[in-house]
């Protein structure tokens, strides 16, 4: 990696970030999903000092409900725009005979340089059954406290919470795609490879790109799918719904750094098999992430 550009991976909480350590751009989904980039543990910690007094646990707990409910109501939206009869109750979704529950824990919450941070973290229950591979985590960055909230619930519901729904709602017997009208429309993204149904949010970009259309193409987004699932097959499933993440920094058109996941766990063997393409060239670098939720195809 040239002098000067260092990738380092934090926690807040139980979420991970990747502060990316040069002149970066904001990470976007091109075209589709924008996100604020975070701050380090450092950050955090120190401006959780500096409002010490305020009772954080319990605004915690109060944000937790409000986004476990918008979690919940934005599935809801994803179900019904797939054909199927979605009942919201606060934080839960009856659908098709399954509860599909979520939970949502606020892991930091910090105020620096007048931005308010808000790491936030979503696990996914179906008939109370906790799906580890459905677990995400996301930053709210905003101007106030309750803007950064909603950040990250539209960052949750856009990266991570459209792909799920959807891959539930198949799961549960739904078929075709949403209606061109429908605002949810331009998240549909499903992919078939080897007997494997993936779903996918919209692609992350951090950096820059000499063509940023290039990285975030059907086509380019079809060959990390094929990357992924046969490391899928390889790694022994606990239940019927499968994820991989991909977080990798991209210097010229090699891997130097990331962090991936199947099924919430870290797996070198992912990065390796990414660091074996050839991405497309950064100018001179950027970070790229990425979330599949696979299910195995019907009979």
């Amino acid at each position: 990696m040239p002098s000067g550009h260092e990738v380092q991976i934090h926690r807040l909480g139980s979420v991970q970030v990747i502060v990316y350590v040069m002149a970066l751009a904001p990470l976007c989904a091109c075209s589709k999903f924008r996100s604020e980039s975070t701050q380090s543990d450092k950050t955090v910690v120190s401006a959780a000092a500096e409002t010490a007094g305020v009772d954080h646990g319990a605004v915690a707990d109060a944000d937790a409900a409000w986004l476990a409910s918008k979690g919940a109501a934005s599935l809801a939206k994803t179900f019904r725009a797939l054909g199927l009869d979605a009942t919201e109750q606060g934080p839960a979704v009856s659908i098709a005979g399954k509860k599909i529950s979520v939970a949502a824990r606020v892991n930091n919450r910090a105020k620096k340089d007048a931005r308010n941070i808000l790491a936030a973290e979503f696990d996914l229950l179906v008939d109370g059954i906790p799906i580890p591979a459905l677990t995400a985590g996301t930053i709210g960055v905003d101007d106030t406290p309750e803007r950064a909230r909603d950040t990250a619930a539209a960052e949750w519901a856009g990266q991570y919470g459209s792909p799920i729904g959807f891959a539930i709602a198949t799961r549960l017997g739904a078929s075709g795609h949403p209606s061109a009208t429908d605002p949810i429309a331009p998240f549909y993204a499903r992919l078939k490879i080897d007997r494997q149904v993936l779903f996918h949010g919209p692609p992350g970009l951090r950096g820059n790109a000499k063509s940023p259309a290039e990285v975030s193409s059907d086509a380019f987004v079809r060959t990390l799918a094929s990357t992924v699932v046969p490391v899928l097959q390889r790694t022994p499933a606990v239940n019927e719904y499968r994820s991989a993440t991909v977080l990798v920094v991209v210097d010229g058109t090699a891997v130097t750094g990331g962090e991936c996941r199947i099924d919430g766990v870290v797996s070198p063997e992912l990065v390796q098999a990414f660091s074996k393409l050839s991405w497309p060239e950064g100018a001179p670098s950027y970070m790229f992430k990425l979330f599949f939720v696979s299910i195995p195809e019907s009979d």
